[in-house]
């Protein structure tokens, strides 16, 4: 008989296809956090976008709590959860219009790994593995579309500091 460890592993044939799945959903959301950090620091530096800037740390920071759900549901087998290196965010920004754009690549990315991983759970019927990982998809895509709001209001040619007053109250509002 088997001890736990040496079945429940990603070199057993059924769990293998989910490694590389898995390192790509923790590689994203460590870069999101990451970069969606970085991205708040130029917003209130450089452009003193405080309100606007705290939302894109709060998105920054769900990302954190993102990859313990991930963790959850890779420890809902005894998988253990990697942590790939994160590449650091060399960008240079101009415009407000660049860090939505920039947020929401990294967003994408974040929800493209996560979808992968669910198809390669249920590829290896793993449904319950699947199903935890589209509720972390659906607060993803939900974080998309705080950006995508940030962005179309940003887009209406407001100032800064007037597109900024409206960030605190769409934020006050319980969003971002």
């Amino acid at each position: 008989m088997p001890k736990l460890s040496e079945y429940y592993n990603y070199e057993n044939e059924r769990f293998a296809p989910l490694r590389n799945a898995a390192r790509e959903v923790t590689g994203a959301l460590g870069a999101q956090n990451k970069w969606l950090d970085t991205m708040q620091e130029w917003l209130f530096i450089e452009r003193g976008m405080k309100h606007t800037s705290d939302i894109i740390h709060g998105i920054a920071h769900r990302a954190l709590a993102y990859l313990d759900e991930f963790s959850d549901v890779l420890h809902q087998r005894h998988l253990a959860t990697e942590y790939p290196g994160t590449a650091e965010l060399d960008e240079r920004f101009t415009d407000p219009s660049e860090i939505f754009e920039a947020a929401l690549e990294a967003i994408d990315r974040t929800g493209r790994a996560l979808k992968e991983f669910r198809d390669r759970a249920n590829e290896t019927d793993l449904a319950p593995l699947a199903i935890a990982t589209e509720a972390i998809m659906d607060k993803v895509s939900r974080e998309q579309t705080v950006v995508l709001a940030l962005w179309q209001m940003w887009d209406q040619g407001m100032s800064a500091s007037s597109f900024d007053n409206w960030a605190l109250h769409f934020k006050e509002g319980g969003v971002g």
